[in-house]
C-alpha cells in the first residue's frame, strides 16, 4: 500500500467519521430540542427518540412532541398565589369541621393575612419579614428581579447544554478518528512484518 493510498483511506475515514457524527447529531435533534425547551417530558422524549428514532415516523413524533407547548415552571408570584389559595382552603376546611358546615363568609383574619413563600405560615399582609422563619417576604421589585434572574439562568443553562452537546459530539468524532488511525497503524505493522 502506497502513501497515496494511505492518505486516501485516512481522508475517506475522516469523511465517514464526520458523516456519522452529523448523522448522530441529527438523530438526537428531538432530544436536544426537548432539553433546550425544558420540556417536562424530556426523558420520555429521549427514550422514544433512542428506541424509535430510527424509523422516520418515530423521529418525527419525538420532534413534534419536543416542539409542543410545554408547561414551564410557575413564577414565584404564581407559586405565592397558589400557597395563599391552599392556606385559605385549609382554613375553610378546618372551620367547616369546627362549625359543621362550609363557611359562607371568610373569617376577618384571612383578609389581613398572607402566606410566607418560604415556610407557608400565615403572616400579616404588611409584614416585610416572616415572624416564623425570619426571612424577607418578596416584594414586587424582588419578584421582578427573580424573574430576570430566572430568564438569565435559563439562557445560561441552554448554552451549557449546547456546549456539552458539541463537546460530546467532538469527543465521539475524535475517538472514532483515533480508532481508525490505530487500526491503520496496526494494519501497516502487520503488512511490514508479513513476508
Amino acid at each position: 500500500m502506497t502513501q497515496q493510498d494511505q492518505n486516501l483511506y485516512t481522508a475517506l475515514f475522516a469523511g465517514v467519521a464526520v458523516f456519522y457524527v452529523a448523522l448522530l447529531a441529527l438523530y438526537f435533534v428531538p432530544t436536544v430540542v426537548a432539553m433546550l425547551r425544558r420540556h417536562p417530558r424530556k426523558i420520555a422524549i429521549f427514550v422514544l427518540n433512542l428506541f424509535l428514532g430510527w424509523s422516520f415516523v418515530g423521529w418525527v413524533v419525538a420532534l413534534v412532541w419536543a416542539c409542543s407547548n410545554s408547561r414551564t415552571q410557575p413564577s414565584r408570584k404564581a407559586q405565592h398565589r397558589a400557597a395563599q389559595r391552599a392556606a385559605r382552603q385549609d382554613a375553610d376546611r378546618i372551620l367547616s369541621r369546627a362549625v359543621g358546615k362550609s363557611p359562607s363568609v371568610r373569617l376577618p383574619f384571612l383578609a389581613t393575612q398572607k402566606t410566607c413563600p418560604h415556610c407557608t405560615e400565615m403572616i400579616p399582609l404588611d409584614a416585610a419579614i416572616c415572624k416564623f422563619c425570619q426571612r424577607e417576604v418578596n416584594t414586587e421589585a424582588e419578584v421582578q428581579t427573580l424573574s430576570r434572574n430566572y430568564a438569565r439562568d435559563v439562557e445560561i443553562q441552554n448554552r451549557r447544554i449546547t456546549n456539552r452537546f458539541i463537546v460530546t459530539m467532538a469527543t465521539i468524532g475524535i475517538l472514532m478518528l483515533g480508532g481508525y488511525c490505530s487500526h491503520q497503524s496496526d494494519a501497516q505493522t502487520t503488512q511490514a512484518t508479513s513476508p
